[in-house]
């Protein structure tokens, strides 16, 4: 997830890192189908073992040494960016979650304090729909961290030391997961470690490895599958894992291995396509929209499973569709004739019911802000037209 209100491509655009972009949302919105279709080379690399990581590489690539110096500018920044935007559409989701609830639907949490400000920080699975933004709250914790430790260590410590530092975190942070700390603040804390040596890997790998990423394809992913086979081989299994709830049936150190070789293997897949995709629309438009899609696909699957309830009740079509999962089970997925090809569709709902609320809340944004004083505009960084993605 670039997963900011601001995409963190400049302005030589990175064709590579819009493509992993796209890869990545597109893996997380698959995956939350569950096992329904589109496997791509899922037996060697799951996409829950890795595609949240992925982002948290693509947020440390981009990273910003000079933004960062100014800490106090560059956390505002994140908080604008990350947290504000988070607990905004929470509060949406927590009215649209009262509506449901006088509807009959039963899969979100009552609307309380705790769940308003709290959950979203500790949780973030409350209303249900926004499940997906849980995410911002770890990557914020890793922008912030990254800032911190360049601003006080900067001077004495390279960025393979910061690396070394944060694969160390992150084993320590899955193992507590592991021995059953992962509730509450727990998960709070787990989830920012585990993500970290993504993060940091990210800007060792902008700052030092990129430039002797030079190997043929054919070379590098040799190495590349040949260590995810002995990863396979010592767990028995490719490791996968849930992040968001911090379950890891691995040890550490082969779930983050397996995670690295993932982003591994898709970032040089990534490479590989720009001369194919790299100036596609529509991958500008998945891979410009990830902090949407993150926020709101789950709003896009629940959208198509109401139209299969209208259908089923004012047709003779979707006669299996189930009422009763419907309205009490939100990962339910309704396929019409049990057909597994059919979640396609929930994949190209998701995508353009998420895309098409980012360019409105953008356009009102901009409405806004034209609004607002001169003097005040000023004040304010400028927004980049059309970008709306998750981190910069």
């Amino acid at each position: 997830m670039p997963l900011e209100e601001e995409h963190p491509v400049e302005r030589d655009t990175n064709y590579q890192f819009r493509l992993l972009y796209a890869f990545g949302i597109s893996f997380v919105v698959l995956g939350h189908l569950g096992n329904t279709t589109f496997h791509v080379m899922t037996d060697w690399f799951p996409w829950l073992s890795f595609h949240l990581g992925m982002f948290a590489f693509s947020s440390g690539y981009f990273f910003k040494r000079e933004k960062a110096a100014r800490l106090f500018s560059f956390v505002a920044h994140k908080t604008r960016t990350l947290i504000v935007p988070l607990y905004l559409w929470n509060f949406a989701y927590a009215l649209l979650s009262l509506l449901l609830a006088r509807a009959g639907f039963s899969f979100a949490a009552k609307v309380t304090p705790r769940s308003l400000f709290l959950l979203p920080l500790i949780d973030g699975h409350q209303f249900g729909l926004n499940l997906g933004s849980w995410f911002l709250v770890p990557l914020f914790c890793c922008h912030v961290y990254a800032a911190v430790t360049r601003k006080l260590y900067g001077r004495f410590c390279k960025d393979w030391i910061y690396t070394a530092a944060g694969i160390a975190i992150g084993i320590a942070g899955v193992e507590m997961a592991r021995r059953g700390l992962r509730s509450g603040w727990w998960l709070f804390l787990t989830r920012f470690m585990y993500f970290l040596p993504f993060y940091e890997l990210g800007i060792l790998y902008r700052s030092r490895l990129e430039k002797a990423d030079t190997s043929p394809s054919w070379l590098y992913f040799s190495v590349v599958l040949a260590l995810q086979l002995l990863v396979i081989f010592a767990a028995g299994t490719a490791p996968v894992c849930i992040p968001g709830r911090m379950e890891f049936p691995s040890a550490a150190v082969l779930s983050l291995a397996g995670g690295f070789l993932a982003v591994a293997f898709w970032l040089r897949v990534a490479r590989m396509l720009v001369p194919v995709l790299g100036q596609s629309r529509l991958v500008a438009a998945v891979g410009g929209n990830t902090f949407s899609i993150m926020m709101h696909h789950f709003f896009g699957f629940f959208c198509l499973k109401t139209f299969f309830a209208l259908l089923h009740k004012f047709t003779p079509l979707c006669q299996s569709f189930s009422w009763l999962q419907y309205k009490n089970d939100m990962w339910y997925i309704f396929l019409p004739k049990n057909c597994s090809q059919m979640a396609a569709l929930y994949y190209v709902a998701a995508l353009a019911i998420s895309i098409a609320i980012g360019s409105v809340t953008r356009r009102i944004a901009a409405f806004l802000r034209k609004r607002e004083p001169a003097g005040a505009q000023l004040t304010k960084p400028a927004a980049k037209a059309g970008q709306d993605s998750a981190d910069a």
